[in-house]
C-alpha cells in the first residue's frame, strides 16, 4: 500500500502482523516512536522490520520504554531476558512473514497466517521456516511436551486485529509521571485492567479464527474481521461490561482508521455507556471514551458537542493524573482542534501552547504526540490569521516529522498542506504546488479517491491554481472532489459543499456569473443540512452569494443574503476576524451601490482597519479594500480623493485574475466617465476587455 499497490490481502497479513508484533513486544517494528499503533502503519518505505527478539533490547533508551518491558513481562509472567528468548526462532519468522516489504513474499491469507500460529502454539513446524529439514524435525521431537508457556498462551488469544491494545491492559502510560498520592489507584486501576486481558485476547482470538459455525475464510479482510467482532460483543461478553467497553473502543477507533465515522459513533457510544455504569461518572476509563467520542463527532460537524466532551474530558485527566500529565496534554490538543474549528482562535493558540509545553519537559522532540501538539499550535496559528508565525513552525516541523514518522507519513502530507496555505496567504507562492503535489501523492497511496483527507488537498489545490490565474486546472480539481464526495455518500457532504462553493468562486472569478450561481446554490443547500458550527460556513456561501448578485448588477437581490451573512458572522466569530473584515467591505459596497455611500464608506473603512491590521499595505485584500473605499468615494463625489486610491490599488491588483481586479477596473471606467477624460477612459475600457479575453482563456 506504501507504494502505491491495490489493497489486497497482503495488505491485511501486514497489518494484522504489525499488531500482533506489538502485542508481544510493545514495540514498533520500525525504528520510530508512535503512540496510536496505527498512526505509522505506512510510514517506512525502505527499512526492514527488526525481529521481535532483537526490539526486545538489553538497554532501553527512556526510564518509560523499560517500565513498558518491565509491564509486559510481568504480566507475561517472564523476566524481559526470557521474553526474548521466547520470542526467538518461530515468532521472529512468523511475523518477519507477515510483515515482509514484498507482498508476494507474505502470507497468502490471513487464514494462512492463522494456521501458522496455531501450528506455532502445537509445536508443529511453521511454514515461515518451510525447507529447513532439521528445524522441522527438531520441532517433531519436541511437539508433545507438556503444556505450553505463557507466551503462547497470549499468542494464542491475541490473533488479530487491535490486539495491540491488550499491552495497555496492563497499566496506565507514564505511571511514573503520576504523583505519589495516584500511585495506589493507578496500581489498582492496572491490575484491574490486567484481569480483562485474558478475557479480550480470547475474544479477539476468536475472531481471527472463527467459530464453529462461521469459520475465518482465506480471502477474510480486516474490514470482515472488524465487522464480525462488533456484532458478537454484545452477545459473547454480556456478563462483562468492562470487557464489552474496551473491545467496542478499539474496534470504534479502527472503523476511524478507515473512515467509517458514523459505524465508530454507535460502537463508542456504546462503551461510554457500558463504561458509565461500571467506573461511575468521573472515572479514566468514562474519559477515554468520551475523548474518543469527541474526535468521532468533531469530524461530523458536531462542534460543540465535541467540546463539552473535550472539556470534561480535560477536568477528570487534571484531577486523576495531573495537570503536567501527557494525558493531559492529549486532550488539550484536541480541544485545541476544536477550538480553531469554532472560530475561538486566541483560545486555540493558548490551549495548544500550554499542551507544546508538557510535552516539551517529559518526552522526545521526535515524539509523535509532541509533534501533534507542536501541529496543532501550528493550526491554531494559522486560523488566527498569524500565517508568518504559523509558516515558520510548519517549516520547522517538516525535517521533525518526516525523521520521526517517515516520508509516506499522513502527518506529513498535513504539514505540507497547511503550510502551503500558510504560504498562500502571504502571497508567497515559491514552492507551493510541489508541496501540495507532494502531500497529495502521499494521501492517494494511503486512501481511497473518496477519502476526506484526498478532498482537502484537491481543494487547497485547485485554490492554489484559482489564485495564481490556472482555472481550468482548479475548476478540474474542485468537480473532481465533488465527484469523490457523492461517492463517499452523506458523511461526505460537508467537504461537497466545500468544494462546490470553492467551484463557484472560480467560476465568478472568470466571468461566468450564470453558471457560478449553480455550485454557490448546492453549497448553501448542503450547508443548511448542517446545524451548529456549520452555520458560520452556511454564512461564507451565503455571503459569496450575494456578492455574486452583486457583479451581476442586481444589487437589489443581494441584499437579502449580504444581511443575513452579515448576522452571523458578526454573532459568531470575533469583531476583528478576517472573514467579518470580508464581508464588512462586500457589503459596504453594496451599501454604496443602493445609494447610501455614506454608511458603505463607513462599512468599508472597519472592513479595511481589520485587514490592515493582518497584512501589509500591498496585500491583495487591502488593496481590494481600498479600491471598494474609492468606490464609496466616488458615488459621494469625493473624486481626486477616489482616484488616488482607485489608482493604487489597481496597480497592486494588476496580476490578479478575480472579481477584485474587474471591480477595480470597473470602478476606474466610472471614475474617467464622471471626469469626461476619454483617453483614460478608453484606456481601462481595453483593461477590462483585455482581462475578460484572459480568464475565458485559462
Amino acid at each position: 500500500m506504501i507504494r502505491g499497490d491495490a489493497i489486497t490481502t497482503a495488505t491485511d497479513v501486514h497489518q494484522l502482523g504489525r499488531l500482533l508484533y506489538e502485542l508481544l513486544t510493545g514495540r514498533s517494528p520500525y525504528p520510530v516512536r508512535a503512540r496510536n499503533p496505527f498512526a505509522s502503519l505506512r510510514t517506512i518505505l525502505e527499512c526492514e522490520p527488526r525481529r521481535p527478539s532483537a526490539a526486545i533490547s538489553g538497554t532501553e533508551t527512556t526510564a518509560e520504554e523499560q517500565a513498558s518491558l518491565d509491564r509486559i513481562s510481568s504480566a507475561r509472567s517472564l523476566t524481559p531476558q526470557r521474553l526474548r528468548q521466547s520470542l526467538r526462532g518461530d515468532l521472529d519468522a512468523i511475523l518477519l512473514k507477515a510483515l515482509h516489504r514484498e507482498p508476494r513474499r507474505r502470507y497468502a491469507s490471513v487464514a494462512q497466517f492463522a494456521e501458522d500460529v496455531e501450528r506455532y502454539l502445537q509445536r508443529r513446524p511453521v511454514s515461515a521456516h518451510d525447507g529447513v529439514r532439521f528445524y522441522r524435525a527438531g520441532k517433531f521431537l519436541r511437539r508433545h511436551l507438556a503444556g505450553v508457556t505463557l507466551a503462547a498462551v497470549v499468542l494464542s488469544s491475541f490473533v488479530l486485529l487491535i490486539a495491540w491494545y491488550t499491552t495497555q491492559l496492563a497499566g496506565e502510560r507514564d505511571r511514573a509521571a503520576v504523583q505519589a498520592q495516584r500511585a495506589t489507584a493507578e496500581a489498582q486501576r492496572a491490575r484491574r485492567e490486567a484481569a480483562t486481558a485474558a478475557q479480550i485476547s480470547d475474544f479477539l482470538g476468536s475472531v481471527f479464527r472463527g467459530s464453529q459455525s462461521q469459520i475465518a475464510k482465506a480471502d477474510t479482510t480486516a474490514r470482515e474481521l472488524l465487522d464480525r467482532g462488533a456484532e458478537r460483543i454484545e452477545a459473547e461478553l454480556a456478563g462483562q461490561p468492562a470487557v464489552q467497553a474496551r473491545l467496542l473502543n478499539v474496534i470504534g477507533d479502527v472503523y476511524t482508521q478507515y473512515d467509517l465515522r458514523d459505524k465508530a459513533r454507535v460502537l463508542v457510544e456504546r462503551a461510554l455507556q457500558l463504561n458509565l455504569k461500571e467506573f461511575g461518572p468521573g472515572s479514566l476509563e468514562v474519559a477515554g471514551s468520551q475523548l474518543q467520542l469527541a474526535s468521532i463527532v468533531r469530524d461530523l460537524g458536531e462542534l460543540p458537542a465535541a467540546n463539552d466532551l473535550l472539556e470534561e474530558v480535560l477536568r477528570v485527566r487534571e484531577r486523576k493524573l495531573g495537570p503536567q500529565h501527557t494525558d493531559t496534554a492529549e486532550a488539550l490538543v484536541m480541544l485545541a482542534e476544536n477550538q480553531y474549528l469554532q472560530g475561538h482562535k486566541r483560545e486555540a493558540v493558548h490551549t495548544s501552547e500550554r499542551a507544546v509545553q508538557i510535552y516539551a519537559s517529559s518526552v522526545s522532540p521526535y515524539d509523535e504526540r509532541a509533534l501533534n501538539a507542536k501541529i496543532a499550535l501550528a493550526n491554531a496559528l494559522l486560523n488566527s490569521d498569524q500565517l508568518a508565525r504559523a509558516r515558520a513552525q510548519y517549516q520547522e516541523l517538516l525535517p521533525l516529522v518526516e525523521r520521526s514518522l517517515g516520508p509516506g507519513h499522513r502527518t506529513l502530507a498535513a504539514v505540507l498542506i497547511n503550510l502551503a496555505f500558510a504560504k498562500v496567504g502571504l502571497e508567497d507562492y515559491e514552492g507551493v504546488e510541489q508541496q501540495l503535489r507532494q502531500a497529495l501523492g502521499i494521501l492517494q497511496r494511503l486512501y481511497a479517491p473518496d477519502h476526506s483527507n484526498i478532498q482537502i488537498v484537491l481543494n487547497h489545490l485547485g485554490r492554489f491554481y484559482q489564485l495564481t490565474g490556472h482555472f481550468q486546472e482548479a475548476i478540474g480539481l474542485f468537480e473532481q472532489s465533488i465527484a469523490n464526495c457523492r461517492h463517499g455518500g452523506s458523511a461526505r457532504r460537508p467537504l461537497e459543499a466545500s468544494a462546490q462553493e470553492n467551484l463557484g468562486r472560480v467560476l465568478h472569478d472568470a466571468g461566468k456569473f450564470e453558471a457560478a450561481h449553480v455550485p454557490i446554490q448546492a453549497a448553501i443547500d448542503i450547508w443548511r443540512e448542517f446545524p451548529g458550527e456549520s452555520r458560520l460556513r452556511y454564512a461564507i456561501t451565503l455571503a459569496e452569494q450575494g456578492v455574486l448578485l452583486m457583479d451581476e448588477g442586481n444589487a437589489a437581490r443581494a441584499t437579502q443574503p449580504l444581511q443575513e451573512a452579515m448576522g452571523i458572522l458578526r454573532q459568531r466569530l470575533p469583531q476583528d476576524d478576517e472573514d467579518v473584515a470580508t464581508l464588512l467591505v462586500m457589503y459596504g459596497t453594496l451599501l454604496t451601490r443602493t445609494g447610501k455611500a455614506a454608511a458603505g464608506e463607513a462599512s468599508v473603512r472597519e472592513g479595511l482597519s481589520i485587514y490592515s491590521q493582518m497584512h501589509p499595505a500591498t496585500h491583495r485584500e487591502v488593496a481590494a479594500a481600498n479600491s471598494a473605499l474609492g468606490e464609496a468615494l466616488l458615488a459621494q463625489g469625493k473624486l481626486v480623493e477616489a482616484e488616488k486610491l482607485l489608482i493604487a490599488s489597481d496597480a497592486l491588483l494588476a496580476k490578479q485574475l478575480n472579481a477584485a481586479r474587474r471591480r477595480s477596473l470597473q470602478r476606474l471606467i466610472t471614475l474617467y466617465e464622471l471626469k469626461h477624460e476619454q483617453s483614460k477612459l478608453e484606456h481601462y475600457r481595453q483593461q477590462l476587455a483585455a482581462f475578460e479575453r484572459r480568464v475565458r482563456s485559462v
